[in-house]
């Protein structure tokens, strides 16, 4: 026997014992535990959940999006991760940010005000007329 027909039967014996490929492509199961579902939007919903990893827990916080049939959400690339030994610092954080948000609401200004945006505010340069291929005439689509 050749090695080909070696390979050739190692490889059949394998794709016996692997199990059959997923049917329908159907969306995923969201198979953390679900803390927090806010909609935004009709086709998208922000979910927050403990789920773990490889044995590793960590929160997930997720934008999940319908598909087209209406069938089932689907996870976006859209969101974070937090390991479990960050989420302490996390919640001390959320409550600064409401501790912000009452005193914003009680009229006394605790929120910076707003700054132009760095990137949206800037003066785009302007580009140099197009020069037509042959050089010393100027190009003009219209002409």
């Amino acid at each position: 026997m050749s090695t080909t027909d070696d390979l050739r039967d190692r490889a059949a014996r394998l794709r016996g014992q692997l199990p059959p490929p997923p049917t329908g492509g159907g969306p995923p199961q969201d198979l953390g535990h679900r803390l927090l579902t806010l909609p935004r939007g009709q086709d998208e919903e922000l979910r927050m959940s403990l789920d773990a990893y490889e044995g590793r827990p960590f929160l997930n916080l997720r934008i999940w999006t319908r598909d087209a049939d209406g069938r089932g959400w689907w996870p976006s690339k859209r969101g974070v991760t937090f390991k479990l030994r960050e989420l302490a610092d996390v919640a001390e954080a959320l409550a600064a940010a409401l501790d912000l948000m009452a005193e914003h609401r009680a009229g006394r200004p605790a929120l910076p005000p707003a700054a132009p945006h760095p990137r949206r505010d800037r003066a785009i340069p302007a580009l140099p007329s197009p020069q037509s291929a042959g050089g010393g005439e100027d190009f003009d689509e219209f002409a």
